[in-house]
């Protein structure tokens, strides 16, 4: 695995810099999906071809954007709300690029919004592996998975990161860490 150093004061780059590479890629004919929490597998998108990427709402500031009937949706979270103010607002280029979303089992209730709120391929992940990878393939027409290191560098990625929380690291460090990571399309 390549040794990469970036400050912890850069890490929001990262996700700057994903916007780019997102658009990027999908002028270059490669799909991007776009994904919602952590139990996501994200080696099996890889392995299908295709780039993960986050697409959480992670800014307030969205709100801004809605209208006055817009600001009391009965969504029970702000993240959801977020989210959903970035997908139909067109404001969030991760989202734009994505062809297809998967949401991590953790929140039904972000499943249903995001459904309800496009017309894209939505997949709810409950944990069966196989089943991820069989609709994947199906929706990107790739009948064949790429055998490729995506699992091992994933797990390596997670090593780290479980070896910085044990040694001394700040939280707040930490946790732009965890956070921006995700955000690199080709982990190496």
């Amino acid at each position: 695995m390549k040794q990469n150093t970036i400050p912890f004061e850069k890490m929001p780059e990262l996700r700057r810099k994903a916007y780019v590479d997102a658009l990027l890629a999908t002028r270059a004919g490669k799909t991007i999906i776009g994904y919602f929490g952590a139990d996501v597998p994200e080696y099996i998108i890889h392995d299908c071809g295709a780039y993960a990427v986050p697409v959480m709402g992670l800014d307030g500031y969205i709100f801004s954007h809605n209208e006055p009937e817009e600001q009391q949706v009965d969504c029970v979270c702000d993240v959801i709300r977020s989210t959903l103010t970035y997908l139909k607002k067109d404001k969030c280029p991760l989202q734009h690029a994505s062809s297809a979303y998967v949401l991590g089992g953790s929140c039904p209730e972000m499943y249903k919004a995001i459904r309800a709120a496009t017309d894209k391929p939505v997949y709810q992940f409950m944990g069966d592996e196989r089943a991820l990878e069989t609709w994947l393939r199906e929706i990107l027409d790739n009948p064949v998975v790429k055998q490729t290191t995506s699992q091992n560098i994933f797990r390596e990625i997670n090593n780290r990161l479980n070896r910085m929380a044990t040694q001394g690291i700040s939280g707040r460090d930490l946790w732009l860490t965890v956070t921006y990571v995700n955000y690199i399309l080709e982990p190496e």
